[in-house]
């Protein structure tokens, strides 16, 4: 391969190629230094000069860890074109294939994932798609993994393990679309998850003699994924969909996916290597992923798992009406009495399951006497043993999330710690808590005219008043203690606290507005006795709850939920209709422990639940890490993304 610049040749003002990196059809990359000493890598330009420039251009400011950086474009005198890069030098993913032919561990696969998944993040938030994602442009520098090639040009390669270019993209991890001239970020999604497969197997899905052959196989053939577990065939599956409106829609959903695939498998199904920097003997090499097959092509993922994919690809509008329907259904269908007999049955059958967990659970060991072992016998190991005595020591660990320094492989959430200054808490505080105004309103005016709950005025102004009072309760907590570490009882104290006080202000206001003994508020299966718990007077005679009862409500109801998952601006999206239907669920487990009007008790968890949701201020998953990355807080978990700021609803 021949190099049309020599060691120590200068034809960049400025800068001393010291040697040549690799050449392709795209032009010519070199390691050199800058006259002040800086590595920097040099691409020399020689085909579509136009359509390089614009697009490299377009990315000379972009700047994130897991994107190799662009500094420059420069001209020297001959007139030929130079880009000024970052200079990568780790290994490469290209590379790290070679050493794992049959399949890199689970843990490698996760650590490669999670920063191509981050650089092709913050490169599609900003409507770019990097079109050439392959081995040979992936990087590892000092444990940070890099995309690299952004802005140029791509070509349909020949070779998958030369990188030469030749039209869009590399053939063998070219998505359907790009033969008819279609570039959406699901291109990268189907890259990524062609990837996924080679990383996990050591081979591509799709192969063939000739550029022509892999491409029909793209366009007409399922992947071969037989060698997969069946979780992680079904993810990599809908990666790799012919229709991109099919396929998963972002490399973020990809990730997770893909890591809750991993999560769910028995730990025998994987077993993660040690990560050292060299591969072990082929006879100590623990399995990849592929050699698990046997064992794992016949499990099946979780019926819950599958019903979360079908519910995360329905269109939004679809969502709405189903929660609709449901949430009429459970209040209009008497189905709410239902709900409170099979909760009374479910505490119960678990109080017996603890009992008896409690009673059989095997007593602690006794201590191992170090004299009646062998001298190189673990004393710690041996007594760990005696303990569980299902333990077998020659199978690793059940998996964990694992971390790769700085970044992250969970999402950013309501659980990170995070800095934010008090004029941001209170800008947000205040926005919010107006917004709620009107959100109240909406979600008031939608029991009205669409439950027969509310059948007077007065009953939607003290139904909306009770609302208002309770989201700026769990609004104010919430921002109060938002970004500080997790206390999850205090937390749950805090807001039970805060619900005593509604269910104190609700009472008053049943009072002034003269609805003591209003049918709203009546407990239908009410036997004419009191309900008394204790010295503690729930309802009266006639079924109407009393001030004890309110009170009780709102604090069981506000102490069950993690209120501050709902309201963080960190949640998993701005309103969640499956959280909104749980909450409802919650509400009338309560409201029928408490002989309190079930339908009315339920209606409210769900209000609240809407209002603190579209009030509560809410940051897009990829404006995320900059408002992290400003903070001085350790950051303790979640996938790294940029944040620009808190964004208010």
């Amino acid at each position: 391969m021949k190099f049309t610049f020599v060691p120590e040749a200068s034809p960049l003002e400025g800068y001393t190629i010291k040697r040549a990196i690799h050449r392709g059809g795209f032009g010519e990359v070199y390691y050199a230094l800058s006259d002040s000493g800086k590595e920097v890598a040099l691409k020399l330009l020689h085909n579509n000069l136009e359509v390089e420039l614009r697009g490299v251009s377009q990315c000379l400011n972009l700047k994130h860890q897991n994107l190799v950086t662009i500094f420059d474009i420069r001209e020297d005198r001959d007139g030929d074109h130079w880009i000024v890069m970052e200079y990568i030098g780790g290994r490469g993913l290209y590379d790290e294939l070679q050493r794992y032919p049959n399949g890199m561990p689970i843990d490698e696969v996760l650590r490669w994932l999670s920063g191509m998944t981050a650089g092709l993040s913050f490169l599609h938030d900003r409507g770019i798609v990097h079109r050439d994602l392959k081995p040979a442009n992936v990087f590892c520098d000092q444990d940070t993994v890099k995309v690299g090639d952004v802005g140029l040009s791509k070509y349909i390669s020949e070779s998958r393990r030369s990188a030469q270019t030749q039209s869009v993209g590399t053939v063998y991890y070219m998505a359907p679309e790009v033969c008819h001239g279609r570039y959406g970020r699901e291109v990268d999604v189907y890259a990524l998850g062609i990837i996924l497969v080679e990383m996990l197997t050591g081979q591509v899905p799709f192969d063939g003699e000739t550029t022509a052959e892999i491409l029909m196989k793209h366009m007409t053939t399922d992947p071969e994924l037989s060698a997969l577990p069946a979780p992680i065939q079904t993810v990599i599956a809908a990666a790799l969909e012919k229709d991109p409106k099919n396929r998963i829609q972002d490399v973020e959903e990809l990730e997770q996916r893909f890591r809750d695939a991993v999560t769910v498998m028995a730990p025998v199904d994987l077993e993660l290597d040690s990560g050292s920097s060299s591969p072990p003997p082929v006879s100590q090499t623990k399995p990849s992923i592929a050699a698990g097959k046997s064992v794992t092509s016949t499990a099946r993922p979780p019926t819950a798992t599958v019903i979360g994919d079908y519910w995360t690809k329905l269109p939004a509008l679809v969502k709405w009406i189903v929660g609709g329907i449901v949430t009429v259904i459970l209040l209009e269908a008497q189905v709410l009495s239902y709900i409170t007999s099979g909760a009374f049955l479910g505490i119960f059958v678990y109080t017996g399951y603890l009992a008896v967990r409690y009673l059989l659970k095997p007593k602690p060991s006794e201590p191992v006497n170090s004299k009646d072992l062998p001298k190189d016998t673990n004393v710690e190991s041996v007594t760990a043993q005696r303990s569980d005595p299902d333990t077998n020591s020659s199978q690793p660990p059940p998996l964990r999330r694992q971390h790769r320094g700085t970044q992250q492989f969970d999402c950013l959430s309501p659980a990170t710690p995070r800095a934010i200054s008090t004029r941001q808490r209170i800008s947000d505080l205040v926005n919010s808590l107006s917004i709620s105004l009107a959100a109240t309103c909406l979600v008031t005016l939608a029991v009205y005219m669409t439950t027969n709950l509310l059948h007077e005025p007065v009953h939607a102004v003290f139904f909306g008043s009770v609302t208002m009072l309770g989201a700026w309760a769990l609004l104010i907590l919430s921002k109060l203690r938002e970004g500080r570490p997790a206390e999850v009882f205090m937390r749950r104290v805090m807001q039970g606290a805060f619900g005593l006080g509604v269910g104190f202000l609700a009472a008053g206001l049943q009072n002034y507005l003269m609805l003591s003994d209003d049918p709203l508020l009546h407990f239908p299966d009410s036997d004419g006795k009191p309900w008394v718990v204790g010295r503690i007077h729930l309802a009266d005679g006639s079924g109407y709850p009393t001030l004890s009862a309110f009170m009780m409500f709102f604090g069981i109801l506000f102490a069950a939920r993690r209120w501050w998952w709902q309201a963080d601006s960190f949640r998993k999206s701005r309103f969640r209709i499956s959280s909104t239907l749980v909450t409802l669920l919650a509400g009338a487990v309560v409201a029928g422990l408490l002989q309190f009007p079930g339908a009315l008790g339920a209606t409210w968890a769900l209000a609240i639940s809407a209002v603190v949701q579209l009030s509560a201020a809410w940051t897009p998953q990829a404006e995320r890490l900059l408002q992290y990355e400003s903070s001085s807080l350790p950051l303790t978990g979640g996938r790294s993304r940029k944040h620009a700021s808190v964004t208010s609803a």
